[in-house]
């Protein structure tokens, strides 16, 4: 028996999703992953989804008979089991399918084991290319051919036909080959126009978030300078009054729970302004910044953290990159707090000279990103929009891991270039 693919087999329960991570959700290729033995499909691409002309959903976790024509008649189905026994990869060059009401489609397969923990196949990986105009012109071909030798003594009269044919043939060709420059022509241009958009929608989203940084840098510093000074103010303007009048008299009470009060407005705006801009990632850099807010947070939900930081010996990444990192690192904590009913959380900042990376896990309880993703409610997944539009305008990647009853983890990879050490005002 081989070895398994999945969240139920040993070691990771990401297994499947590492695999997966490998394989290009862009390529024109079709591809799908399916279980050894039972053929389950595990993982395809939209290319494969797009081929077969069923949704993505409605081919996870069944029989990869069903994504196919005639179902467990095709002969892929052997091809399979062959590679899945031997470890051998194979191909099966334009396999014939027919179903009622359609004309014949031509498939070519190539087939891979995947190896399991266990290095023994587990399953196997199967790319598909639609081979049917190959097959089809070859075919014509070959019953052209076929004529001219059971009609040896026409054959005047076939070259003829076959020459017309051939001549047909180009001019298609031609056609079709015009046809297809100006569709790549098209597609370029499309192409290029979408990324100038592009272009310009990231720097536009990057002069907002420039702003917004800037004004919440204003706003903090205008909380903690002026604001505290009147709240330190009538703080000592209360204990003055407080020392004015006798112990025992009634408004000394009162007198006290406005201090207490004040105090309060006072731990409240210095967190304020604190969560707007901290002082610590501007004075000094990202990790510090990162290891104080993770302890304050710990202590305000009760959530214990372990917090791993490396590579940075005083060393700065840039203010944009640094500003990025901190603020999607604040909304994995709120989404933490909010919604995973975690008991710890483990953060990785690392500094690799040529990119940051970010890693943030807890052990609450998961959630089914697809369906977040897919969700018409803007507002569930508002927090991972936000956090992908801010990794995209530093050149960076995101990627999220979860599962409903299991752990959620975040990876963030930013390309940066070390500064050097010191503070930067």
């Amino acid at each position: 028996m081989g070895g398994k693919l999945g969240p139920e087999a040993g070691g990771s329960p990401f297994q499947v999703q590492r695999i997966c991570r490998y394989l290009s959700e862009w390529s024109p290729r079709p591809t799908v992953v399916v279980e050894g033995e039972s053929h389950v499909v595990i993982y395809l691409n939209p290319a494969f989804a797009l081929l077969v002309g069923k949704a993505k959903g409605s081919l996870m976790g069944r029989p990869f008979a069903e994504a196919v024509p005639e179902g467990t008649g095709n002969g892929c189905l052997a091809l399979l089991d062959r590679v899945f026994h031997t470890g051998r990869p194979e191909d099966l060059v334009e396999q014939e399918h027919r179903q009622p009401d359609s004309h014949p489609v031509f498939w070519s397969y190539a087939v891979w084991a995947v190896l399991g923990e266990d290095d023994r196949p587990a399953g196997v990986l199967i790319q598909v290319t639609d081979s049917t105009e190959i097959a089809l012109f070859r075919r014509q071909a070959a019953e052209v051919n076929e004529a001219l030798v059971v009609s040896a003594a026409s054959q005047h009269e076939l070259a003829d036909e076959a020459r017309k044919g051939r001549d047909h043939l180009e001019e298609r060709v031609a056609e079709r080959t015009a046809d297809l420059s100006r569709a790549l022509a098209l597609v370029e241009q499309e192409g290029a126009e979408r990324r100038r958009t592009e272009q310009a929608r990231l720097e536009l989203l990057r002069r907002v978030v420039d702003v917004q940084e800037e004004e919440r840098a204003r706003i903090s510093r205008e909380l903690h300078d002026q604001m505290g000074q009147h709240l330190a103010a009538l703080a000592m303007e209360l204990q003055i009054l407080r020392d004015a009048f006798d112990e025992s008299a009634v408004s000394v009470g009162r007198l006290g729970r406005l201090q207490e009060t004040t105090a309060q407005v006072g731990v409240a705006l210095h967190r304020l302004a604190f969560e707007l801009r901290p002082p610590l990632l501007d004075d000094l850099g990202l990790e510090a910044a990162v290891r104080d807010n993770l302890e304050e947070w710990s202590r305000r939900s009760g959530v214990a953290f372990d917090f791993c930081g490396s590579g940075f010996n005083g060393a700065r990444v840039g203010t944009q990159v640094e500003t990025t990192v901190y603020r999607i690192f604040q909304e994995a904590l709120t989404n933490i707090s909010k919604h995973a009913r975690a008991a710890n959380v483990y953060v990785v900042l690392e500094n690799r000279g040529g990119s940051l990376q970010l890693t943030i896990e807890d052990d609450g309880r998961g959630f089914d990103l697809e369906a977040v993703l897919g969700s018409p409610d803007a507002r569930r997944r508002l927090g991972l929009i936000g956090m992908e539009e801010r990794v995209s305008m530093v050149g960076g990647t995101l990627v999220v891991e979860s599962r409903p009853g299991g752990p959620t983890t975040l990876y963030v990879r930013i390309p940066a270039h070390t500064e050097g050490g010191g503070d930067r005002r």
